[in-house]
């Protein structure tokens, strides 16, 4: 009874969040070319499946090198840290269910990490509309959120990536790697003349 409720409640708590950024949000445009190629400090949401989490880890490792300076932040539940090896240099921001609120959104151990900290760039690797990633990207206060493209991802992200659905799972995580370091190198390319 309790998981029904919970998920019913985060329905009606997703359904909102996604409306609110659609109607209510007032953002002014930006450039997301010029954001990606400033992007110094990334959060990135990781999955949950260990088959999901495999794969993304496996394209985390290609993000980082070709972004050895970024500092990349991974929020990933807590049972799947100990596949994080250090050579990654990357934070954690682990989260176990004593995190979440009987709503599915985060209780305070989880959302203080965001009181002094902000983020330039916020990359989900879900698939899926999931109501803990919102709110975490959310209080990550990125300016470029990014996501897989999906009729039930939130208004809230302001670039989504499409990937072909029959394509293995390491392709997918490849493709918003490409597409994240592609643009913000051709930005870099472009410019250089101009800093002659």
């Amino acid at each position: 009874m309790k998981t029904i409720l919970k998920n019913f409640f985060a329905k009606i708590i997703g359904a909102y969040l996604r409306s609110q950024f659609r109607w209510l949000a007032k953002e002014s445009p930006i450039n997301i070319v010029e954001h990606l190629a400033r992007a110094k400090k990334v959060l990135i949401y990781m999955p949950n499946k260990i088959e999901h989490f495999g794969a993304a880890l496996k394209s985390l490792e290609k993000l980082r090198a070709k972004r050895p300076d970024w500092q990349i932040t991974v929020v990933t539940k807590l049972e799947l840290v100990s596949f994080i090896h250090d050579g990654l240099r990357v934070d954690i921001l682990p989260y176990g269910d004593e995190d979440i609120n009987l709503l599915g959104l985060p209780k305070w151990s989880l959302k203080k990490h965001f009181r002094n900290a902000s983020y330039d760039l916020a990359l989900d690797f879900l698939f899926n509309f999931d109501l803990l990633s919102l709110k975490l990207l959310q209080l990550s206060m990125a300016p470029v959120r990014v996501c897989f493209d999906s009729s039930e991802k939130s208004w809230f992200y302001n670039f989504g990536i499409r990937v072909n659905p029959v394509e293995p799972l390491a392709n997918k995580y490849n493709v918003m790697v490409k597409y994240i370091t592609v643009i913000s190198d051709s930005h870099l390319q472009s410019a250089s003349p101009q800093l002659k």
